[in-house]
């Protein structure tokens, strides 16, 4: 029997959220099966080289033109340390590639380094802490997921007024036209 790639991919995801939530059973907040919280993905781009960062709101945006559907989920797990007025933010983003044209410039098609910056949200929208995942590598041609635990520690109380969470991929040293 054949798999398609999307059936592979379901099934993986599927995986993927039980191991989180077998190896984590409640939340580093204290409250008993805290659910998974819900990303926003932005249509625009960030490039960055080491610490310096450039927003690029939405052209040539690699979301915005279609070049990939984002999805994810987002946990707050116990820290690595014994503090417990601190949290770190475990996270599973879906990465499904599109078919990329011929003619599209070469930074939409080669492999990247790549990071998630996550704004934490609280009920309005506000944000309320932003946090970078680790550098990755990303082929924009093959759909993968993308799963970790950010190394920076968010505050008990920030965590526990977070309702959402907005995502924005992240590209390293790509010229922008």
């Amino acid at each position: 029997m054949r798999w398609s790639n999307s059936v592979l991919m379901v099934v993986v995801a599927l995986v993927v959220g039980a191991g989180f939530g077998y190896l984590v059973p409640r939340s580093a907040t204290g409250e008993e099966d805290r659910s998974w919280l819900p990303m926003i993905f932005e249509k625009g781009m960030e490039v960055f080289m080491g610490t310096s960062h450039t927003y690029v709101p939405r052209e040539p945006g690699f979301v915005s033109e279609g070049n990939c559907r984002l999805s994810g989920l987002a946990r707050f797990l116990p820290s690595a340390s014994d503090d417990s007025q601190v949290v770190r933010l475990g996270y599973a983003v879906d990465f499904a590639a599109q078919a990329i044209p011929a003619e599209a410039p070469l930074h939409l098609s080669s492999p990247h380094n790549v990071q998630f910056s996550f704004a934490l949200l609280d009920a309005d929208g506000f944000p309320l802490h932003y946090v970078r995942a680790a550098t990755q590598r990303l082929n924009p041609s093959e759909s993968c997921i993308f799963q970790g635990i950010a190394e920076q520690t968010i505050p008990c109380d920030i965590a526990s007024r977070t309702e959402k969470i907005e995502c924005r991929l992240c590209f390293e040293g790509i010229e922008i036209p």
